[in-house]
């Protein structure tokens, strides 16, 4: 089954495309705000470089959030258009679960936190469980402040948050503080499109026309829901 897995909630843009467990082409990225002049020519040249044409993706899968308002409306409208072209299904991922699997190799907690702006942070808690992530709890929009009063034991963090907050988080948990390498902090196509796979083949679909963005901001949403 071949999927084209795409996530574009951080500065960082990535496009990966799987055929079942394999790689065949994979692209990351830093574009800044260059999204929606980046992402359609970069699927071109994944696809281009996996050679496979478009109308042998059987479904794709997006990362949805929560993230950078606008990156996500890049992403997801751009697949909805994809999808709508080839009449090939979507499956969404939320950002956070993507971005937790970036920390492989442990056994503690692993809390994700992408910088939200407004002094906030996006954060969640995972747990390692026989080869697999239990989360733990919402996906939380909340300071900083309140992600450490939530930590309670030896925690693995990562996420570009850490560059606002990684000293205070240090300075606060001490030891129950652990940072991942910058390299795992932002969320991968190739995550993004190993968890769309499983939904592909369960056919957990999402509704094309229904779907938008996971976005904690409500008053922002309401603005994006004016504006349209």
């Amino acid at each position: 089954m071949n999927i084209l897995g795409v996530d574009t909630s951080t500065k960082k843009l990535s496009v990966c495309v799987l055929k079942d467990d394999l790689i065949l082409a994979n692209f990351n990225s830093t574009a800044l705000q260059r999204h929606s002049s980046m992402l359609v020519p970069v699927i071109e040249k994944v696809l281009k470089k996996s050679k496979l044409p478009l109308k042998d993706i059987d479904g794709f899968a997006i990362s949805i959030g929560p993230g950078s308002f606008t990156g996500l409306r890049i992403g997801v409208s751009s697949i909805k258009a994809l999808s709508m072209a080839t009449g090939k299904p979507i499956v969404a991922v939320p950002s956070l679960d993507v971005l937790a699997r970036n920390a492989t190799s442990t056994r503690d907690l692993i809390c994700p936190i992408v910088d939200a702006k407004k002094s906030n942070v996006y954060a969640c808690f995972y747990r390692p469980s026989k080869g697999k992530l239990i989360r733990l709890a919402e996906y939380m929009l909340s300071s900083v402040h309140d992600v450490a009063a939530r930590t309670q034991e030896k925690t693995v963090f990562l996420g570009d948050g850490l560059a606002v907050y990684g000293d205070y988080l240090k300075n606060r948990l001490s030891s129950f503080a652990v940072f991942e390498e910058e390299r795992l902090w932002y969320p991968k196509a190739v995550i993004v499109a190993k968890l769309g796979l499983e939904k592909l083949k369960g056919k957990e679909f999402d509704d094309t026309d229904r779907l938008t963005p996971l976005y904690l901001y409500p008053k922002e949403c309401d603005i994006i829901k004016k504006q349209k």
